[in-house]
């Protein structure tokens, strides 16, 4: 009892007290956030699931005044941050110590922005009824994403994975049909796997590094000591969570599935915002192994061999694929092999900005064209020669598909290219890395092969139809052209090159 309160102890508990009161003011953002949650709980109960176009307007203003509060605070931090030293919060269990961490925070708000913008009919016309649970799930997943970019302890990184995870499950549940619930099962269930061996390499780095705080030199050199084979074996079991939410090679066998059955909207948000969130993290998470060979190598064959094998069984998958939505799950696979590319190449220069474009890339163009399939209900490749809609439309559609595809004049080619000049620079050094450079080139022109069918179906293979084609614009696409637009203009912003 004496030794419980010590003065060691006193003082170890005033510290821990004093430093969460004074990390209150740099978690303002998740703060905005959370009152956000709070707000969508709070009108489910009061409307009790009677929603109508009021209900689903409010909801709408809801989210949007929590993301543009959640923005301030974060340019403002990012504004204030002059240099890389960390910054501790919540007793040392949060941590801010590079500008990364903070833009890619930047990256997820405006990407729930956008996204709110481009399903904005969605949200108040065909699915106000579900509004509510929607964006409350929604805003869920991207606090815990949110959290999970500020971790600085194992622990604190698992519990924020768990809390973004549970989210996601609820948010592809909404919606569905009962004939759809098997896919979604599967996903849960799949999920549930990849995360206990994620808790089970996590226990492996605390064994062999005796501390799970990874912002500290003395983990890395514990961690170094290790033998070879406990590294791989430990990196391979924390990394199978993270390759489960990235949905890369071996566990990809979720997305298929999971995406045929979702609605488009809530595919939107899954496919491109959790990535950000992992991707930066990892890119964190390698930074600090730059300083010990051993460790950046066992990480460095890892994620290159996923990489090698999410291109190849990605692309060459979505070739045999008729309905739109698988297609574009084994083209996120694939796509994300790309990604993974400035993760391993993060010693060498630039790579946070090759990063940040290709994913703002990627996500724009999956937004629009999730919400012309959304909003024109295609499941198959095959209906977009039975529907008809307005050259402006089907140019939108041809510059998401030349843009996921890589092909110039789109910002897609801006952000490959910038990918395969600055992974060049390992490549040049490493002969399986120019092996997986070689790989992630050659694909481009097997996604060709996939995309094309889009444009080929709408302006090649239409089918002949009574009556005077549709020569309007609808207002609900409006947000969508106009961002496929930017993918077309941004061939002008030299950002990975700058």
């Amino acid at each position: 009892m004496k030794q419980l309160f010590s003065h060691s102890f006193i003082d170890s508990f005033a510290y821990r007290f004093e430093n969460i009161y004074q990390s209150l003011g740099f978690l303002l953002p998740e703060t905005a956030l959370l009152a956000g949650i709070v707000l969508l709980l709070l009108l489910a109960i009061i409307t009790r699931k009677a929603y109508g176009m009021r209900i689903a307007f409010w909801a709408v203003a809801v989210m949007m005044a929590t993301l543009f509060a959640q923005l301030f605070f974060l340019v403002g931090q990012l504004r204030s941050f002059s240099s890389e030293a960390p910054l501790y919060l919540m007793a040392d269990t949060l941590c801010v110590f590079h500008p990364l961490q903070i833009q890619a925070r930047i990256a997820l708000t405006l990407g729930a922005l956008l996204f709110g913008v481009v399903f904005l009919f969605e949200l108040l016309g065909r699915h106000r009824n579900e509004s509510v649970e929607w964006l409350f799930w929604g805003l869920s997943a991207l606090l815990g994403l949110d959290l999970l970019l500020l971790s600085a302890h194992f622990l604190t990184f698992y519990l924020s994975f768990e809390l973004s995870s549970i989210a996601t499950y609820f948010l592809l549940s909404v919606g569905r049909q009962r004939r759809q619930h098997e896919a979604l099962i599967k996903y849960v269930l799949f999920g549930a796997f990849a995360s206990a061996l994620m808790l089970y390499g996590i226990s492996w780095i605390y064994g062999l590094a005796g501390s799970m705080d990874f912002t500290q030199a003395d983990f890395w050199h514990h961690l170094q000591k290790a033998p070879s084979l406990w590294l791989y074996i430990a990196w391979a079991l924390f990394a199978a969570g993270v390759f489960f939410k990235l949905s890369v090679v071996p566990f990809h066998f979720w997305a298929p599935d999971a995406y045929e059955g979702a609605p488009a909207m809530s595919l939107a948000f899954v496919s491109a915002m959790p990535k950000v969130a992992i991707l930066a993290f990892m890119m964190l998470l390698s930074r600090q192994m730059v300083a010990f060979a051993a460790l950046q190598t066992v990480w460095g064959q890892l994620l290159m061999a996923v990489a090698l094998a999410s291109l190849l069984l990605g692309n060459f998958a979505a070739l045999r694929q008729q309905n739109l939505k698988r297609l574009l799950a084994y083209a996120t696979i694939a796509h994300m092999g790309t990604l993974l590319l400035p993760v391993v190449a993060i010693g060498y220069e630039g790579a946070e900005a090759v990063f940040l474009y290709y994913w703002a890339v990627y996500a724009l163009a999956l937004f629009v064209i999730f919400a012309l399939a959304s909003h024109q209900q295609i499941e198959q490749i095959a209906d977009l020669r039975r529907f008809h809609c307005s050259t402006g439309t089907k140019l939108a559609w041809g510059v998401v598909a030349f843009s996921l595809t890589g092909l110039p004049p789109t910002a897609g080619f801006l952000g490959k290219l910038g990918v395969f000049v600055h992974f060049w620079k390992m490549a040049a050094s490493y002969h399986f890395a120019l092996l997986l450079w070689a790989t992630a080139l050659l694909s481009t022109a097997v996604a060709l092969a996939y995309y094309i069918k889009i444009p080929y179906a709408l302006f090649f293979k239409q089918e002949s139809k009574v009556g005077a084609p549709t020569t309007g614009v609808d207002a609900a696409l409006l947000p969508a052209m106009i961002i496929a637009l930017l993918l077309v203009l941004a061939i002008l912003w030299a950002y990975p090159f700058a």
